[in-house]
């Protein structure tokens, strides 16, 4: 399809995802309360409800933001990274609890990216490297030559060899951005994903 098909496309498919998102937060909001009634044997299947749900609402996102990029650059601003990547962990959560994330991020970094967006992309490399065997990730953000990498590293071997297809919305995403995103497998074993993303415009001065 070309022209106002797919225009015509992108709006209906946002429009369907939004509808979407109303049942998945009934069914959320009731599954925690049956829970805080529930008897101890029934609350793991009623965790596990809520943690499918949350899962489906990553999905609904991410379907949102291939509708919301379209042929447009994204509306960029400059984001505080570790603002940024705080909401992604708190995100994280809901989709792999029980994952830990060591942060490490360059003092004052700035990242240019559309904020919604900013913190899909980095939720989807966090569940994407998150291992139930070894709910641990490393996540670093720094910037070089006018560019900001992000990197996340999960040290599970399983996570070697999970479907490159996952990454289809973070690589759109980091490309609308002008950027590039790799799957590298370092010497120290796991996998590890990087993203750079351009500044789209000048940074601006940071205020010490």
């Amino acid at each position: 399809m070309q022209g106002s098909d797919l225009t015509l496309d992108r709006a209906t498919l946002a429009s369907a995802v939004h509808d979407l998102r109303n049942p998945l937060a009934v069914i959320v909001g009731m599954a925690s309360v049956l829970r805080a009634r529930a008897m101890p044997r029934d609350r793991d299947c009623l965790d596990a409800i809520s943690t499918e749900c949350n899962r489906l609402a990553r999905m609904v996102d991410n379907l949102m933001a291939a509708a919301r990029i379209g042929d447009l650059p994204p509306a960029r601003e400059w984001i505080p990274a570790d603002e940024l990547a705080s909401a992604a962990i708190e995100r994280l959560e809901g989709l792999a609890p029980g994952t830990s994330v060591a942060l490490e991020i360059q003092n004052g970094v700035l990242i240019h990216i559309e904020p919604v967006l900013g913190e899909l992309l980095l939720v989807n490399l966090l569940e994407y490297l998150a291992s139930p065997r070894e709910g641990r990730l490393e996540l670093s953000i720094s910037r070089s030559n006018g560019a900001v990498s992000i990197e996340v590293h999960g040290t599970a071997a399983s996570t070697v060899a999970r479907d490159a297809l996952e990454l289809l919305i973070p690589r759109h995403i980091v490309h609308a951005h002008g950027g590039t995103l790799e799957k590298l497998e370092p010497e120290a074993g796991g996998a590890l994903v990087r993203a750079t993303l351009p500044d789209g415009a000048p940074r601006p001065e940071v205020t010490p």
